[in-house]
């Protein structure tokens, strides 16, 4: 009776550890070849997913047989027999490719996983074998990535522009060769290669905010606004694109817009002190010293280390009259960066004051 009802109890804890892993919120990869997900379920046809470039795609509903994977544009439902979750890539690719099971494309889809393992060097190899047996685009454009990686901005040139000879229309291409042009500082260049990848897909956000950070960077503020915008009209979610004109627009001393996208950021990543911190410096242009130090607070709350948000809360404590709170920011600040003359000199000032 004992060792029954123990096996009884068990069960469940038994049952449980031949539970298939959830697939929800993993990245997967297709086994073989490009891979169409199938969106009927929106009456919005079929989707390649190859030409979106979006592998590895993240699961985003599971129904049996079946996952819902995130495309750029979209979503659609592909079998999951025909895809290998990241944690069993490495070693399916490798299977194939020691069975010599069809070996451009196990080469080139293990090089992406090298690469976002952060293993540049073996994705560079992998890359180079699948172009020794199949030269195309995407081959060439994989090995790209990890010459970027490599900080080998020549090699990285060299395969996209060879990439863009197989393919003129491939605008990914146009768009990694322009990031490696910026790395060489070459941004005329830069700015040609973004521009051709938005003639070839007009709603490629990525690359109307890389172009505006050139603009940025050139303080030609009015065009790095109007590519940012371009970017949110096309993704109202952007974060970064919304960030970015915030930026812009405080260089243009608009603040109360820059305050605008920065609260948007804020509302897109509750998390990122970064928008906190510079939505504060917006808040103390205007003089509105109590909203800046909420915020700079909330900055330091978020990244405690982050000395810039001392100093600036301390200037705000400063100019508010609270000199020992000044003080104590200053100190904190000096702590994590000591090469900041100008706080030493509004600490100096702060004590005479105390």
């Amino acid at each position: 009776m004992h060792s029954l009802f123990t096996m009884v109890a068990l069960l469940p804890i038994l049952t449980g550890l031949f539970v298939e892993d959830p697939w929800v919120n993993q990245l997967v990869m297709p086994k073989r070849g490009a891979l169409e997900a199938s969106n009927t379920d929106k009456n919005r046809g079929v989707v390649s997913l190859e030409k979106n470039d979006c592998w590895p795609s993240t699961v985003q509903e599971e129904k049996g047989d079946l996952v819902k994977v995130k495309v750029r544009d979209g979503s659609g439902w592909i079998a999951k027999d025909k895809v290998v979750r990241m944690n069993d890539a490495i070693s399916y690719f490798t299977e194939r490719i020691t069975n010599k099971d069809d070996l451009a494309d196990a080469y080139e889809k293990r090089a992406v996983i090298w690469y976002l393992q952060g293993k540049s060097e073996l994705a560079a190899e992998d890359a180079g074998e699948a172009i020794k047996i199949n030269p195309c685009t995407r081959t060439y454009a994989k090995r790209g990535l990890a010459w970027i990686d490599r900080k080998e901005y020549d090699k990285a040139i060299k395969d996209y522009t060879e990439a863009i000879k197989l393919d003129p229309k491939y605008c990914v291409a146009y768009y990694n060769r322009a990031i490696a042009w910026q790395h060489k500082q070459n941004n005329d260049k830069a700015i040609e290669d973004f521009t051709d990848a938005i003639k070839l897909f007009p709603a490629y956000d990525e690359a109307f905010i890389g172009r505006g950070n050139i603009w940025n960077a050139r303080k030609e503020y009015g065009k790095a606004i109007e590519d940012y915008s371009q970017a949110i009209r096309i993704v109202p979610s952007n974060a970064q694109a919304f960030y970015n004109r915030g930026l812009a627009w405080r260089k243009k001393e608009e603040n109360d817009k820059a305050i605008q996208d920065f609260s948007e950021v804020i509302r897109l990543t509750p998390n990122d002190s970064m928008a906190y911190y510079d939505r504060g410096n917006a808040w103390i242009a205007k003089k509105d010293f109590d909203k800046a130090i909420q915020d700079y607070s909330k900055a330091i709350a978020l990244d405690p280390r982050k000395a810039d948000a001392y100093f600036n809360r301390g200037v705000a404590w400063r100019t508010k009259n609270e000199f020992d709170k000044a003080i104590q920011d200053y100190t904190t600040g000096l702590k994590l960066n000591p090469n900041n003359a100008d706080v030493y000199c509004n600490r100096a000032f702060a004590w005479v004051r105390v």
